[in-house]
């Protein structure tokens, strides 16, 4: 299978997961191509609804979660591992 395979589809959910996140919550998402078809409550419910429109073709099921901020962290620096001298 060729590496590039749901590449459109997983970018696009990418882009569009945090905003999703606040209307669709746990729910998963269907898209084909650069389009949301729809949110379902299952995976399952979303695959029967991507072979009833589409057929056997590839498709992107995700499940809709909040994604946390990305923080960096330096845990040598808070446990005081590294010390800053300015000397």
């Amino acid at each position: 299978m060729d590496a590039n395979v749901l590449q459109e589809e997983r970018e696009f959910f990418a882009s569009h997961v945090k905003e999703w996140a606040a209307q669709f919550s746990g729910k998963f998402a269907l898209v084909h191509g650069r389009e949301l078809v729809g949110t379902f409550d299952t995976q399952s419910a979303a695959y029967a609804e991507a072979l009833k429109r589409f057929g056997i073709v590839p498709v992107w099921i995700a499940q809709v979660v909040p994604q946390p901020e990305q923080v960096a962290q330096f845990p040598a620096l808070a446990l005081g591992l590294i010390h800053a001298n300015l000397h």
